[in-house]
């Protein structure tokens, strides 16, 4: 290669703009913003739909104090656990939603509440045993 050729490349290299793309973007299935970074989306695990993490905290804020919650898609029946929204939940609405969790795994007729009216506090099973034994 002679110094005229070398020249002329570096040149022709110098002046060639290599454009990197930027992060994909992402759309929010809620309120349809679809200018998201990765970091501004929470993915639900077992489905994997995406929302931007301002309508996954508003849609669980929400929805605490009602059953355990799934998947905001529509028609998908995917669970949110307290791990995965670990950041859309303040302590006090994770322990709310983890007692939730607890009250439904017990059975309906299996249920024994504190009796104090300022409580009404699911008793644990191990109580629960007992005081249907005294009932009988």
């Amino acid at each position: 290669m002679t110094e005229n050729q070398t020249k002329f490349a570096y040149e022709l290299v110098s002046e060639i703009s290599i454009r990197i793309p930027s992060a994909q973007k992402h759309t929010c299935r809620i309120c349809f913003d679809d200018d998201l970074e990765d970091d501004q989306m929470f993915s639900v695990a077992l489905c994997g739909h995406q929302f931007c993490m301002e309508c996954m905290k508003r849609y669980r804020r929400g929805t605490t104090r009602g059953k355990c919650t799934g998947c905001p898609h529509y028609q998908c029946e995917s669970k949110l656990t307290p791990k995965s929204c670990v950041n859309l939940l303040t302590p006090k609405l994770r322990e709310m939603w983890e007692r939730r969790i607890e009250e439904e795994s017990v059975p309906v007729a299996d249920r024994v509440y504190c009796p104090n009216p300022r409580c009404s506090e699911l008793m644990p099973s191990s109580l629960n045993l007992l005081i249907k034994k005294m009932d009988l």
